[in-house]
């Protein structure tokens, strides 16, 4: 389904359908396709009869369904238009300032799309601890499983930790004893994180 926007002398008559059009042209009269935008700002109730509008606010992030499917994501700040009569075309609108945390049922959808600039996909494998900061802050730890998280407005970043047992071997350390003797030694650690929200905020290298 295509649209056009008929202009005489560069004013906005009115909207084409699919179809021929037959009209005589004189100069000055012409026909062409504008960006929507444009034409949203000086007749937006022509734009929303013929399309659904998606209109995002500064910390809104947008999905839009056509029959019942995630087909797109708006950012916040954007503007995008969906040509109405072909599918029933649904936007919703999440603030993104707040909700942050992406439905269990979305992470497939998203994940196929693979937004990543809007969406970072997560995933905390058995046995391992996840830790979540937004804007550089610790918001949360996070047990094993799927997790998607929306960063369209904030910065999200992780850590995966791993809670196993874990050996560490330090080689070859040479050493004197109290009288002078050289002994070379080698050491086995084992060890096993506690609590991973301290492990990272008093150690740069674990």
């Amino acid at each position: 389904m295509e649209l056009g926007l008929l202009h005489r002398d560069r004013v906005f008559q009115k909207v084409l359908g699919p179809g021929t059009h037959r009209r005589v042209l004189r100069p000055m009269v012409h026909t062409a396709v504008h960006k929507l935008d444009a034409l949203y700002m000086t007749h937006p109730a022509v734009v929303a009869e013929h399309f659904t509008v998606a209109d995002m606010a500064d910390t809104e992030f947008g999905l839009v369904y056509a029959d019942g499917k995630l087909i797109d994501m708006i950012g916040p700040g954007s503007r995008a238009f969906y040509a109405k009569g072909l599918r029933e075309i649904a936007v919703r609108s999440i603030d993104a300032d707040r909700e942050i945390e992406v439905p269990k049922a979305l992470i497939v959808p998203f994940g196929l799309m693979k937004a990543t600039h809007f969406v970072l996909p997560y995933e905390v494998p058995s046995d391992h601890i996840g830790l979540l900061y937004v804007d550089g802050v610790f918001d949360r730890q996070l047990a094993p499983g799927r997790y998607a998280f929306i960063r369209a407005v904030h910065r999200v970043d992780s850590v995966i930790l791993d809670l196993r047992l874990q050996t560490l071997e330090v080689t070859g350390q040479e050493m004197l004893t109290r009288d002078r003797i050289g002994l070379r030694a080698n050491l086995t650690a084992v060890y096993r994180i506690a609590d991973p929200a301290v492990v990272v905020s008093v150690a740069a290298d674990l």
